[in-house]
């Protein structure tokens, strides 16, 4: 019986009428098993093998140990085709990985994105700890398309980031976005919010606000799509006060977002309360 872990697996990979199967992969030192098989109980006869087996430079960052420090935020470029198979990876059933690794001095807004990389299918685990000793603390998988990204609160310490395949012959060129926001208190944005204000800190105003002086709420969003995208933000329902309300772009190290994208006052019919439609 050849037991074992599978490493892969494919059933028509050559394309064509007959159902061919190729495997591509990089093996990790070691003694392998391959299996010629049918797919179905009367699929049998004779058959071709053919194997290549060529030696590869793994990336520096294809193990935890290895990993790239990020902590300073910014666009990360690489290529997965040599990397190995990464059981870890919260999706990916051990497609190729590669390691990268962020320190938080404070709870933070952490920003994580593969958008605008190549089309090949990603996805992002987040792990926090050390490489010997590590839980899994998110995970994004295709929610732009092929590629991956979120946005979440995450409390001091240390994180790893495996960048992964979300299946075997996903791998190639990439692009890994970073960011963080010093804005512990903010929520996910919902498409409808029911919250209050009462009892939170007064940590921030607007261009139409005046001055601080009431408490505010922030709320954080992510968009896939790098064109123009139409988006409004209403308190002309449900809402009881005068408000403020004013939307700001995410930024490397700000405080609850920086450059400030548009701010109302009073624009519900005559009512004080606020309402914002942009392009952003």
């Amino acid at each position: 019986s050849c037991s074992g872990v599978r490493v892969d697996c494919d059933a028509d990979g050559c394309g064509g009428p007959y159902g061919g199967s190729r495997i591509e992969a990089v093996l990790d030192p070691g003694t392998y098993y391959v299996i010629v098989d049918g797919y179905q109980s009367d699929d049998m006869g004779g058959f071709e093998l053919h194997v290549s087996v060529t030696s590869v430079t793994p990336p520096t960052n294809d193990g935890c140990s290895g990993a790239v420090d990020i902590s300073s935020g910014g666009l990360f470029t690489g290529d997965t085709t040599e990397a190995t198979d990464d059981a870890a990876a919260c999706a990916g059933d051990g497609a190729r990985g590669v390691w990268y690794v962020f320190d938080l001095p404070s709870d933070r807004v952490v920003y994580l994105s593969t958008v605008g990389g190549e089309g090949w299918w990603s996805n992002i685990s987040v792990f926090r700890g050390t490489c010997s000793s590590y839980e899994l603390a998110v995970c994004y998988q295709q929610e732009c398309g092929p590629r991956a990204q979120g946005a979440a609160v995450m409390s001091a310490g240390t994180y790893h980031v495996l960048l992964s395949g979300a299946g075997t012959g996903d791998y190639g060129p990439y692009s890994l976005t970073y960011m963080y926001d010093d804005c512990p208190r903010a929520r996910s944005l919902q498409p409808t919010q029911s919250d209050t204000t009462v009892s939170w800190p007064d940590d921030d105003a607007g261009s139409c606000a005046g001055s601080l002086g009431s408490p505010d709420m922030p709320y954080f969003f992510t968009l896939c799509d790098e064109s123009l995208t139409g988006a409004t933000f209403s308190l002309c329902t449900g809402t009881s006060f005068d408000t403020i309300l004013y939307v700001r772009a995410g930024e490397m190290g700000s405080s609850c977002g920086g450059t400030e994208l548009a701010c109302n006052d009073d624009n519900c019919g005559g009512l004080a309360q606020s309402s914002i439609t942009m392009d952003i």
